[in-house]
């Protein structure tokens, strides 16, 4: 069972809906900041998002909650609260975020196109810009003997996938 709070302005049609000054929160320290539009409701094939300085933030605990996923929260608890403030444009499915993610870990930064495939995300493709700020990767992956802190600046030209499982 999951509790959601919800707080905010909805004005328009289903098929036309745009959300004010709108915060939902659920879990301990999940919440949903922003105003956006959604059009293309209710078919979820046709859902378009259009959302602009959106802020969300969450730990591994309410994340595991939320996307039950064998191993997701022990991975992540090193992060802590992990906060993002960007912008994001698109389909469930195919859009393009914007924004920072800023955690105990680091930071990074992103401008990346994402193509999810929500039944393998590990065949999930995305390409963009990405920027690593002395983010503790050994932390992460708990190889602190491999792995330190991170910097870079990249374009990731197509890259596949989200698993864990090659740290």
């Amino acid at each position: 069972k999951l509790n959601v709070n919800i707080d905010g302005e909805i004005n328009g049609s289903i098929d036309r809906l745009q959300f004010r000054n709108f915060i939902a929160s659920t879990g301990s320290h999940t919440q949903f900041k922003g105003s956006f539009g959604i059009k293309g409701l209710p078919v979820k094939e046709n859902i378009f998002i259009s959302m602009t300085n959106a802020g969300v933030q969450t730990d591994a605990y309410d994340l595991e909650q939320l996307i039950p996923s064998k191993g997701l929260q022990k991975k992540l608890e090193p992060a802590g609260l992990i906060v993002f403030n960007g912008n994001f444009f698109g389909a469930l499915k195919d859009f393009n975020a914007t924004g920072n993610l800023v955690c105990k870990l680091g930071l990074i930064k992103s401008d990346l196109f994402m193509n999810l495939n929500f039944d393998d995300l590990n065949q999930s493709t995305y390409h963009g810009n990405l920027a690593v700020e002395n983010f503790d990767l050994g932390k992460l992956t708990g190889k602190d003997s491999l792995f330190g802190k991170l910097t870079l600046h990249s374009y990731l030209n197509s890259a596949t996938g989200f698993s864990f499982d090659s740290f």
